[in-house]
């Protein structure tokens, strides 16, 4: 952990070093700035935003899905999702059909097109990603998605008292 920075009074803390402690400041600063570099990435290897690329990746992966689905999977905001998805259809690179079970529901999947830019970014995304858990060694690997697994079945808690 970084060390915290101080006032100049040996053990005062600020309260901007407090809330550098806080894991959801934390994380948000991390998620932030990762977000921030996979967004100069794409743009400059592809063309697209992070958006579009989440989008395209849950569709390459998944394969024929459906817009709940990715939500399910991805927690992305609703409304950003649908933008993108419109976005990506009207692009060529998504294309949606009806649902057989499910009359209201539309399936998603790429296109030609889509599927050439899924398997022209997703190689550099995980070369992306081995780069960054590089950084780490297995033990703080392991214990990384340790706490995030905690961390995620905490932040459905309701009650912090307890």
């Amino acid at each position: 952990m970084r060390a915290l920075e101080t006032t100049g009074e040996i053990g005062e803390q600020t309260e901007t070093d407090e809330l550098g402690q806080f894991v959801t400041f934390r994380l948000n600063r991390v998620s932030a700035k990762l977000g921030n570099q996979a967004k100069r990435y794409l743009m400059q290897i592809a063309g697209v935003s992070l958006s579009q690329y989440r989008v395209i990746v849950m569709v390459g992966t998944l394969g024929r899905t459906s817009f709940t689905e990715i939500i399910r999977r991805t927690s992305l905001d609703r409304g950003t999702t649908s933008r993108t998805i419109s976005g990506l259809i009207d692009d060529g690179l998504i294309e949606a059909s009806g649902d057989d079970q499910d009359q209201r529901a539309q399936r998603l999947q790429l296109t030609e097109r889509g599927r050439a830019l899924y398997e022209r970014i997703w190689p550099r995304m995980q070369t992306r990603q081995r780069f960054l858990l590089s950084k780490l060694d297995p033990a703080e690997l392991a214990a990384l998605h340790s706490a995030l697994d905690k961390l995620e079945d905490a932040a459905e808690a309701k009650d912090f008292d307890g």
